[in-house]
């Protein structure tokens, strides 16, 4: 069997090469065009967008092992890092983030509150468990469309900067590490902030409605005693004239 394996090995190592290069150079085709100017400097931060947002679509989708995990680990097959490793710590880990954030931020419960702030440090300080935000993902279009942007914004500095980096670490070593460490961490605060204040903002109360109703509310409350004031001014004016015709009646009744 250790024969058939080398056997195998040896016959599958020619097409496993010409994967990777082929894998290399696609991933290397945006930074191209961003070098080229021109269209492709229009084309290239696209491209980059779509690979965030499809990144994280694919992952939230449970393709993630299956698919993106041995991609990255055939781009990292010379020990060195990675485009994906870069899109995988800024558009999953610092999304995710981000998202856990917002509702550690305004939880609906201590338990709610707790279970994000762990999944928040994981992701910060671990570079993992990015399915911690699916649930709200799942639950609210409103939480799943910040995070894909914010996952597009950061594909869209890592790609046409081709940084090189990698998930599973701190994201402060992961930006250290990088090749184009400038790039990636504004692909990680635009994939943290995007996700962060579009779930803060869902977990808010309507600011303007409600200060238009308690606007409302208090001009009711201030017109309240003037109003009474008027109603008792009508009342006791109605009262001081009875008297009067009556005494208008009398006379001309002599």
């Amino acid at each position: 069997s250790a024969c058939a394996g080398g056997v195998a090995a040896l016959l599958l190592s020619p097409a496993f090469a010409a994967a990777t290069r082929s894998l290399l150079a696609l991933l290397a085709l945006p930074a191209q065009l961003w070098s080229g100017g021109g269209a492709g400097a229009v084309l290239s931060p696209l491209l980059g967008a779509a690979c965030g947002a499809g990144l994280k679509m694919a992952s939230l989708l449970g393709y993630y092992h299956a698919a993106v995990l041995p991609l990255i680990l055939l781009e990292m097959e010379g020990g060195a890092f990675s485009v994906l490793g870069a899109l995988d710590a800024s558009c999953l880990c610092c999304a995710c983030a981000g998202v856990c954030a917002a509702v550690a931020a305004r939880p609906t419960s201590a338990e709610e509150g707790s279970a994000c702030r762990r999944a928040l440090a994981i992701n910060i300080w671990f570079g993992d468990f990015v399915e911690a935000c699916y649930p709200y993902m799942a639950r609210d279009g409103y939480v799943r469309a910040a995070a894909l942007c914010g996952a597009a914004l950061g594909g869209a500095f890592v790609l046409p900067a081709a940084a090189r980096s990698s998930a599973y670490l701190p994201i402060p070593i992961a930006t250290a590490v990088c090749d184009a460490p400038l790039p990636f961490a504004a692909a990680c605060a635009s994939a943290f902030l995007v996700p962060f204040v579009g779930t803060l903002l869902r977990r808010m109360p309507p600011l303007a409605a409600w200060g238009l109703l308690s606007g409302l509310s208090d001009a009711k409350d201030a017109a309240g005693p003037s109003r009474r004031r008027m109603s008792l001014s009508r009342s006791s004016s109605c009262h001081s004239e009875l008297p009067f015709s009556a005494a208008a009646d009398q006379r001309h009744q002599h």
